[in-house]
């Protein structure tokens, strides 16, 4: 859709995918995407891969890079398991369909367990920008490039974050590389910065900004008309003692004015779809296709069974509030499982 119209949304079930379009006069219903179930990637020794969140993806030297993330392996949430970060980097080589195999290097790893990050695909490799760990968000900044060649693959340091910042939204224009909002220690950021990764000195600059905090958002970059603009879509903000709020706005950020613009919401003005965490991408000349998500209705009812649980003093009702919390969370992961 057209980024002064209303954009739309599609919804994802599995975890990595690729797709073809077609676009004729940008117009809406020319597009065509066909989605193909690509390889699991592979199982962790005796034990099945129950898939990754938060992971860093991106190409290569035409490889395809999945890196980090996190799970539950030991068990789901509502059956008592932990969440669990990984330092794995997983490749496969951008062939026929049917020759994708992933694989990784043990010998090759993150620098340590992490997930949640940004991640963009560059002329210097797939750049991935701050996350969290297990301790919390950090300011980590590096490079993931598989030498086309040998497959073999190199991380190379690059400059860190001025404050560390998970959950962020990351993209480049040319040699620049964008981070926008995310959380921070203290919560919720509307912070942006920019580095130039070919420059003499590489460093971070603040730029002005975003007009709300914002996290889990969508970015991609597409003209504006002129000249290429990063868009941000939807995305949440957690508040102090109630749900998070959950957005619908695209916001545009104009790097030759350094301005910032809300354009129309995802779902258009009249009809807007909130939407945190899902995917966008440009296509054909002032369009934007939005993936998968969460619109909030069950995360923020898990957040308000946690404000509740916080709340009470009485251990019946806490245990009774605990019991129906694992239960939403169960009964929504089997419906979009058999679904």
């Amino acid at each position: 859709m057209p980024l002064n119209h209303p954009l739309g949304s599609l919804s994802l079930l599995f975890f990595f995918f690729l797709f073809t379009y077609s676009s004729a006069a940008q117009k809406v219903n020319s597009t065509r995407i066909v989605w193909e179930r690509e390889r699991e990637l592979p199982s962790y020794p005796a034990s099945v891969q129950p898939g990754i969140a938060g992971a860093y993806s991106g190409v290569s030297n035409d490889f395809f890079i999945v890196a980090g993330g996190a799970n539950f392996p030991e068990g789901m949430p509502w059956e008592g398991g932990r969440k669990v970060y990984h330092k794995s980097i997983y490749l496969a080589r951008n062939t026929e369909i049917s020759a994708i195999d992933w694989k990784d290097d043990p010998g090759i790893t993150l620098p340590q367990p992490m997930g949640y990050g940004g991640s963009v695909s560059m002329s210097i490799g797939m750049v991935c920008v701050g996350g969290e760990t297990v301790d919390g968000p950090v300011n980590t900044v590096f490079s993931i490039r598989v030498d086309p060649t040998s497959a073999r693959v190199s991380l190379t340091p690059l400059p860190g974050l001025p404050i560390s910042l998970t959950a962020l939204s990351v993209t480049h224009i040319g040699n620049t590389v964008y981070a926008f909002g995310g959380v921070a220690a203290e919560g919720a950021s509307a912070r942006a910065f920019s580095m130039d990764i070919q420059g003499i000195n590489p460093m971070w600059e603040e730029l002005p900004p975003a007009p709300v905090a914002f996290s889990h958002a969508a970015i991609a970059v597409q003209s504006n008309g002129e000249y290429p603009c990063v868009y941000i879509v939807g995305g949440r903000k957690a508040a102090s003692g109630q749900p998070s709020e959950v957005f619908s706005h695209t916001l545009r950020y104009d790097p030759r004015k350094r301005d910032w613009r809300k354009c129309t919401p995802l779902g258009g003005a009249e009809s807007p779809l909130t939407r945190a965490a899902g995917t966008a991408v440009a296509t054909g000349a002032t369009y934007l296709l939005h993936f998968g998500g969460d619109d909030g209705t069950l995360f923020n009812k898990l957040e308000q069974f946690d404000i509740d649980i916080a709340a009470t003093t009485d251990e019946a009702h806490r245990a009774q509030l605990v019991k129906k919390k694992l239960n939403a969370w169960k009964a929504t992961r089997d419906s979009v499982v058999t679904s």
